[in-house]
């Protein structure tokens, strides 16, 4: 009975070795924080195929071999960092600026990568430089051209509002902000920046798209799509790995624990 007890354990413990799951890569995402430096604030306004990612395969002969690389493709991917567009500072702008457009009746506006990335520069620009103006830094049509939106703009900028509620509290109350706001646009972009000296700046551009705004629009959206199949996938063998082991926790206790009875 002994000897059959130390064949047991022997043989569970090269099962528990054989079942070891390989570590994972976990990825952190970026993530905005917002801090208050005043509740006054001035503004001014002016018009003017890539392959798909799984996580399993259907060929039983090179399944194990399959799945790895694709789940290296998947880690690769997902650990690009957050782009601006979805920056969570970014879409809560978004949000706020569409909801003023959804109690008057109107569609609320895309968020749009190239007009993010004018409407960042420029905030960024403003902090960097102290310069308040939409002429600076080449124009505010000149930024958008720049960073590869063809469409007509309209940009709105604020100074020294502390939250992002401030900011469009303060264009709402101004009629040439708040017409710019609710135009007949189709995209927006935003930006905020924080000088040296704790100064705020703030930024929307609000376009009206193109032909090839609306083929470039779609280009990103498929990135987005991949992008999030990759993290989809990694998230997946993660909690596959993971229940693995505490399985394997569980057995090699209850086998030992018979054997020593």
């Amino acid at each position: 009975m002994k000897r059959l007890a130390w064949a047991l354990v022997l043989v569970t413990t090269g099962v528990a070795a054989a079942q070891q799951a390989a570590p994972q890569n976990k990825t952190d995402n970026a993530k905005a924080t917002q801090e208050g430096v005043g509740a006054s604030g001035k503004d001014t306004q002016s018009q003017t195929k890539a392959k798909t990612v799984s996580a399993t395969t259907s060929t039983p002969t090179t399944a194990a071999g399959t799945k790895e690389a694709n789940l290296a493709e998947a880690k690769k991917q997902a650990k690009q960092p957050v782009v601006l567009h979805q920056h969570p500072t970014m879409v809560t702008m978004l949000q706020r600026s569409n909801g003023i457009r959804g109690r008057v009746g109107l569609r609320g506006h895309r968020l749009n990568p190239a007009l993010c990335r004018a409407a960042q520069n420029h905030a960024e620009y403003m902090a960097s430089t102290g310069s308040f103006s939409h002429d600076t830094n080449g124009g505010y049509v000149g930024r958008a051209r720049r960073f590869g939106f063809r469409g007509g703009v309209r940009e709105n900028i604020g100074w020294n509002y502390a939250t992002i509620d401030q900011a469009f509290v303060g264009w709402q109350n101004s009629g040439g902000h708040y017409s710019a706001i609710v135009s007949g646009t189709t995209d927006a972009g935003f930006g905020y920046a924080r000088s040296a000296n704790g100064q705020t700046y703030w930024v929307s551009v609000y376009g009206a798209a193109t032909a090839e705004d609306e083929a470039d629009y779609a280009t990103v959206l498929k990135k987005d799509a991949e992008k999030a199949a990759a993290e989809k996938a990694v998230s997946a063998d993660a909690d596959e790995s993971e229940t693995a082991e505490k399985t394997q926790t569980k057995v090699a206790p209850m086998i030992d624990d018979k054997t020593g009875a």
